[in-house]
């Protein structure tokens, strides 16, 4: 039926209100978890371009979707021990580092997109996505993908963590953290070399 141009007007007026209604009612793009430097409010864990690099970028972009996954029952109970009956766990037995974060939680990071975890792709010191995880006893999973969860005085808010990786630590024989690359499109890596720390930030972008 073609309307008349009496009733055209008002009706066209009708429907784009409708529209205007429904595309208000549309939902806003959600907000994902990330892992940000400098407490949070610095550049985020990026899968560049999908991955499996991982580079720093600002947060709200494609590819920026990670968070922590607790592997609760390392070492017992997910957390570092120094002492029998559970420990020296997970780090090597004489490193010193068990007694150093003592009481500290195990975690992985994952991607959200995929559910793979930040690690090394072989043995250098850039990251990238691993295809596998840990499970929740700290087994099968890729290079460089179990981390110990450290505060101190500077980085100490309640979603701010240093994240120290046990399989550098291990080869070092000190603590070894997962740093920012610093700058948009540069690689997060493993601070190899003591005095470098990121304090991460837990936030959603």
């Amino acid at each position: 039926m073609k309307l008349s141009k009496r009733f055209r007007a008002p009706v066209l007026a009708v429907l784009a209100a409708a529209g205007l209604a429904v595309a208000l009612a549309l939902p806003a793009h959600a907000a994902v978890p990330s892992v940000c430097g400098n407490g949070g409010s610095g550049y985020c864990l990026n899968a560049w371009n999908g991955g499996p690099d991982v580079r720093m970028a600002n947060g709200g972009l494609a590819n920026d979707n990670y968070n922590l996954i607790p592997l609760s029952l390392m070492c017992h109970d997910g957390h570092v021990h120094a002492n029998a009956p559970y420990g020296p766990c997970p780090f090597a037995s004489g490193s010193g580092i068990n007694t150093q974060l003592n009481g500290a939680a195990i975690e992985a990071v994952r991607d959200g997109r995929n559910g793979q975890c930040v690690g090394s792709s072989s043995a250098d010191a850039s990251t990238a996505l691993e295809g596998t995880c840990p499970d929740a006893l700290g087994n099968g999973g890729g290079w460089a993908t179990i981390y110990a969860i450290a505060r101190n005085s500077g980085c100490s808010a309640g979603n701010q963590v240093f994240l120290e990786d046990r399989y550098w630590s291990n080869a070092y024989g000190h603590q070894v953290e997962l740093a920012s690359g610093g700058n948009p499109g540069t690689s997060a890596f493993f601070a190899t070399n003591t005095g470098i720390a990121t304090c991460w930030g837990l936030v959603n972008t």
